[in-house]
């Protein structure tokens, strides 16, 4: 009969943190999201569905959820704000307020 293989040692725990089971601790907040970004407009251009799209400095891509804006040009400076709901607006030099959602 063939010997019996050793039992594997079971590793004894680390000691407890102090703030162990401390929510608060354990899960910190993530540092606070800017409210607005002031960026300028690399391209404009229109997507399948018709809707106006922004590029902005950087390569983010947006779109405009309403009609488009024929003063929105390349060059342009913008100001996003955060709105409610998660949505976000796009304040444009000719003094326009667009509702966007970013693509990437």
């Amino acid at each position: 009969m063939p010997a019996a293989a050793p039992a594997a040692a079971v590793p004894s725990p680390p000691p407890a943190a102090p703030s162990f089971g401390l929510y608060s601790a354990e899960h910190p907040k993530p540092p606070p999201a800017s409210p607005s970004l002031a960026t300028r407009v690399s391209s404009v251009a229109h997507n399948a569905a018709g809707h106006m799209t922004v590029t902005l400095e950087g390569g983010a891509l947006w779109e405009l959820m309403d009609e488009a804006d024929p003063l929105l040009a390349a060059g342009d400076a913008v100001f996003i704000t955060r709105a409610s709901f998660g949505s976000y607006l796009m304040h444009t030099p000719s003094a326009r307020v667009h509702r966007i959602r970013r693509l990437r």
